[in-house]
């Protein structure tokens, strides 16, 4: 997985309570290496940080990702993980948000297959993209980024601009 050596920036390590307790509130469980990564890595933006996919509309296109962290202690002025779920009433339930591009999009685990699961796939929410889900009522629309979290993991490539 990552290693020192891959990590950009981070925060530090954030107690394993803190992950546990998130659970808890959500009601869901995190994917193990998810978890052990976050732990370590606090508020991270790996080196390998780029991912491509397919938009929506059928175009190839590539984002960024850093992921939120779990205690503002350790990055002050900021909001945790759990500010973030969900961000508003467009926003599908049972989603998870973890991360976020620097566009405004987020990047989520998708528990409405199955909300017991402990290895969600992994998905794009846009900001600014929304889909009539019946008369007056909006959602965000999202995509599917990879089967689950270690697949989404491989997928991150350096950028390739700098």
């Amino acid at each position: 997985m990552i290693t020192d050596n891959d990590v950009f920036r981070s925060h530090g390590a954030v107690p394993r309570s803190s992950l546990d307790a998130f659970e808890r509130q959500f009601g869901i469980c995190l994917p193990e290496s998810y978890k052990s990564l976050i732990a370590r890595y606090n508020w991270l933006q790996p080196h390998k940080n780029i991912f491509d996919f397919v938009e929506a509309n059928g175009k190839p296109n590539d984002l960024d990702i850093s992921f939120y962290g779990f205690d503002s202690q350790t990055y002050p002025g900021s909001k945790t993980i759990a500010y973030y779920q969900p961000p508003d009433e467009a926003t599908p339930d049972d989603i998870i948000i973890f991360g976020y591009c620097g566009n405004g999009d987020s990047v989520f685990f998708d528990y409405r297959p199955d909300k017991s699961s402990t290895n969600p796939p992994v998905g794009l929410m846009y900001h600014d993209d929304f889909r009539d889900i019946s008369p007056g009522i909006w959602e965000r629309t999202t995509i599917r980024l990879a089967h689950d979290f270690d697949s989404f993991m491989s997928i991150l490539r350096e950028d390739s601009d700098n």
